[in-house]
């Protein structure tokens, strides 16, 4: 690699620090070469403290560092005061002997995301000395079973091994004697190929709490055994019976039970006799019966899941006629209407049940007598309800049951229980909204259908890998969906002044967009974005023609956002992203669904989004397009979703792209990004979806063949552009071609005509001179600017990777030569550091006799730069810091 200007060293304390704050990690290379310098930089990163019996304890956090080795050296004369060691998301395939049996200090532990096989050998509790050890997270290596060593930990609370390669919990000898674990809370074993639970250690872990086994390949779950566990997830596995037993400690203290995603056909009774029992989940299995009402003592429950299942199936078919959703007023039969129903200890306590996709042909009865009830699933199913009206009551008939007359059945009286009935509130409605022609951008249009067409691939796979791509889609076919999800993961709070409403008058609508509105609103009433309001907040309609000429509707939020709180979580920079994306050989990139939609508000947020409509008042209940903080939240929401891949995805927005170098890999990696969306409650839009593509166009470049190049469509815009006429206008040129600033040689130079128009006190609308004309149309560089170029030396041909330029201060027009090099020379290493940084590098200064007069003033170590005529470095205007070069890294 070369670049036309002064190297920079590795060596420079306080840079190497700022690098590793950023994001750079140590490589072997590194490592070898600068065994000292690594070890001091590692070393800052302990910190000292006191723990509460006044002894030292130290923490050593060296994460996400790309350590590919770890040394003993390192930390050896601390290891008996480590208390706290993270060695995460690094590259560690082994460890020394003492890590982490030997740290008798140690109290956490954390491995996870790294290369791991297996931990250094302790078969017996006298090579295990950190007795002390409470937690340990083995999470996301490539272990086949649990290290030995901890069973013999006394102290241990928390094993964490999620998404390993575990086929056996411990591959341990039946005779093995340990004494560990009898303390431990919590077990995370998830993610892995568990096919069952060994039965000797289950029974010894005498203080379990959490059991998390889901998404393994478990066929038996273990006789239960004393102890206080109140999670139990064990969901997605190949469960199909459960023992006949339970303990006592279980049934007083179990709250939480998933069983959901695995082949149960049959439930045991004690299931509902669970007395601290709030949550059971048993959706995705074949279970066609429940027990009788008079069996079940789990009165605390709030949570039951029974979708997708069989319930309602008999051998010769449903026997129960078909009735309506709604109550009956003076019923003769004394048949039960369902075969299945609930218990009355419920009516206080049951707030969610699902029923969606079983084979009930109608609700059961004692659905209507769960008065704590608030959301009912019957999608998907025979059972969909769906609000009607409005309607008038006459009378009230009893204590919970009303009469209301049907107008839509020809003004026919029916009796409806208190529980299927919602007041209907009319807000008065304003015919107010305006339209204005806007670029398209993130924001909501409605789906109108969920019809899932096929994801674009790439026009050179062969017929093998376009199957994989067509069977990535049926698998993942509730990701790939033009509907929006709902994600769980986050909401969106909107923080004002307290006493602050905004009320904003609304626009004019044309009679001809009376239609659209209407449609639109009824579109996003049935997906469930918005609802109608009685709010004191009130935003007006903005309805925007997009690019292809449809119309998308949009709220006018300015005001609201005026008193807005502001959201400071930052953006992925471009440049870092083009820089990841460069190499790889395929693509794929998903467009998520409305992306905006997919978050929902926190309630006290959705009555400030209030809008008026000639229909009435509503506000949304996800996060609508506009709002202040809206990308913020987005982005800190795919962030979390994308963190464990991070090492082959990234997100701009709703714009996802993945990245690899082998096929095989590809279809991995597109799999994983896919299941954390699905686990998210996330969709993407297939139509806008590319899998397997060796180019791709992705934020405005083009990207394929180990190249990145901007698109031809948006340079024949800039090429296409009118002389501006005023600086407004002038800020948006310079704005639409700086973005591919980096592909102009002296882009500065070239433009610095332009940007002397919009300096303060420039006149307004801008003098358009010859010199401009020159600049807009592409002029000879001048005297006002630095630039550099890297450049890769590729079969004997330096081909450019990258352009930088600035312009010249007032005070550094003025500067010598000489002093221009000097300058160039600093800012461009500075600016290139991150491509620079432990590479040895060419340079090819402009003028070779400013490298020759350095190297002559070069000291033992390096050298210190000031132009002529400057401060001192303490005080030298903010220009200048210091900066040490080495000889070796000069060609």
């Amino acid at each position: 690699m070369a670049v036309r200007t002064i190297p920079w060293i590795l060596g420079n304390e306080e840079i190497s620090c700022f690098l590793l704050q950023n994001g750079a990690g140590f490589s072997s290379y590194t490592l070898m070469d600068h065994p000292a310098f690594s070890k001091h930089l590692l070393r800052l990163k302990l910190q000292e403290t006191t723990n509460t019996e006044g002894d030292k304890a130290v923490s050593v956090c060296w994460s996400g560092l790309q350590l590919p080795w770890l040394e003993l050296d390192w930390f050896m004369d601390v290891s008996s005061c480590i208390a706290h060691l993270d060695l995460s998301s690094n590259s560690l395939g082994a460890l020394p002997s003492v890590v982490p049996w030997g740290l008798i200090g140690l109290q956490t532990l954390d491995l996870s995301s790294n290369l791991l096989k297996e931990l250094p050998a302790a078969a017996s509790s006298q090579q295990v000395l950190c007795s002390r050890l409470q937690h340990i997270n083995l999470s996301q290596n490539q272990l086949s079973s649990l290290p030995p060593g901890l069973l013999h930990l006394t102290h241990i609370q928390r094993i964490s091994a999620a998404k390993n390669q575990l086929t056996d919990l411990f591959d341990i000898p039946s005779t093995t004697n340990w004494i560990g674990l009898r303390k431990l809370e919590e077990l995370d074993v998830s993610d892995n190929c568990l096919s069952s639970l060994p039965t000797a250690v289950m029974h010894c872990l005498k203080s379990l709490i959490l059991l998390n086994v889901c998404r393994n390949k478990l066929s038996s779950f273990p006789e239960p055994w004393a102890c206080p566990l109140k999670q139990c997830n064990t969901s997605s596995n190949v469960i199909e019976n459960l023992p006949n037993t339970i303990s006592m400690s279980w049934r007083t203290q179990l709250q939480e039970v998933d069983f959901s995603d695995n082949s149960l056909k049959e439930l045991p009774s004690y299931l509902f006799e669970l007395e601290a029992l709030v949550s059971l989940r048993l959706c995705g299995n074949h279970i066609d019966t429940l027990p009788a009402p008079s069996k079940w003592k789990c009165s605390k429950l709030r949570t039951l899941d029974l979708s997708r299942n069989q319930l309602g199936r008999t051998e010769e078919g449903p026997k129960s006629r078909k009735l309506a959703f709604l109550t009956t007023w003076n019923r003769r039969d004394p048949e039960p209407v369902c075969s299945i129903e609930f218990p009355m200890i419920l009516r206080d306590s049951l707030e969610v049940l699902f029923l969606n996709d079983n084979q009930l042909e109608c609700v059961p009865q004692s659905v209507c007598g769960l008065h704590s009830l608030t959301e009912l699933y019957l999608s998907n199913s025979k059972l969909l309800a769906k609000w009607q009206g409005p309607f008038v009551v006459t009378r009230r008939v009893g204590d919970v049951d009303y009469e209301v007359v049907r107008s839509d059945r020809g003004g026919a009286t029916q009796i409806y229980h208190l529980n299927l009935l919602k007041a209907w509130r009319e807000v008065a409605s304003v015919s107010l909204a305006t339209t204005v022609i806007e670029r398209d951008e993130l924001g909501p249009e409605v789906i109108k259908s969920n019809k899932v067409a096929p994801v674009c691939c790439g026009d050179n796979l062969s017929p093998g890998q376009r199957a994989d791509v067509a069977s990535l889609q049926r698998q993942f076919a509730d990701v790939f969906s033009t509907l929006p999800g709902r994600t769980s993961l986050i909401h969106h709070r909107i923080e004002t002044p307290p006493g602050v409403a905004i009320r904003s008058r609304p626009y004019r609508l044309p009679e001809h967009r009376r239609k659209i509105v209407q449609a639109e609103l009824q579109a996003m009433l049935e997906m469930g974005v918005i609802e109608e309001s009685t709010s004191d907040w009130c935003c007006p309609v903005v309805l925007v023609r997009k690019s292809d000429g449809s119309i998308r509707f949009c709220v006018d939020y300015r005001r609201v956002n005026e008193v807005s709180k502001f959201d400071a979580y930052p953006m992925p920079r471009v440049d870092e992203l083009l820089d990841r994306l460069g190499t790889a050989r395929f693509y794929t990139t998903l467009d998520l669904t409305k992306g905006y939609w997919q978050i929902p508000l926190s309630p006290e947020s959705k009555e400030k989004t209030a809008f008026s409509t000639p229909y009435g008042l509503y506000q949304f209940i996800t996060l609508p397009f506009g709002l202040f903080g809206a990308p913020a939240t987005f982005q800190r929401l795919m962030d979390r979703v994308l963190r464990p891949h991070s090492a082959y995805a990234a997100a701009y927005l709703d714009d996802v792209i993945i990245h690899s170098e082998t096929w095989e890999q590809h279809m991995q990696q597109v799999g994983a990004v896919l299941e954390s969306l699905r686990q998210a409650g996330l969709t993407a839009n297939p139509k806008k979806c590319a899998v397997g593509r060796r180019e791709v166009r992705y934020l405005g470049y083009h990207l394929g063949g180990g190249q990145v190049r901007p698109q031809i469509e948006k340079t024949t815009a800039i090429s296409a552009c009118l002389a501006p006429k005023t600086k407004k206008e002038v800020r948006r040129f310079m704005g639409l071609a700086g973005y591919y600033r980096r592909f102009i040689p002296s882009f500065s130079e070239l433009t610095s005509p332009l940007t002397d128009l919009t300096r303060k006190g420039a006149s307004d609308p801008v003098q358009w001179t010859e010199r401009c004309q020159l600049a807009f149309e592409r002029t000879d560089a001048s005297n006002s600017g630095v630039g550099a170029v890297l450049s890769q030396h590729v079969e004997g041909v330096d081909r450019p990777v990258l352009y930088i330029s600035r312009k010249l201060a007032q005070r550094e027009v003025n500067y010598s030569t000489v002093e221009k090099e000097c300058l160039a020379i600093r800012w461009a290493v500075g600016a290139l550091r991150y491509y620079l940084l432990g590479r040895p590098f060419t340079l090819w200064p402009g003028n070779r006799m400013v490298v020759d007069d350095f190297l002559s003033r070069s000291v033992e170590g390096g050298v210190r730069l000031r132009p002529a005529g400057s401060r001192p470095e303490s005080g030298g205007g903010g220009m200048w810091q210091r900066g040490v070069v080495g000889r070796r890294l000069l060609e």
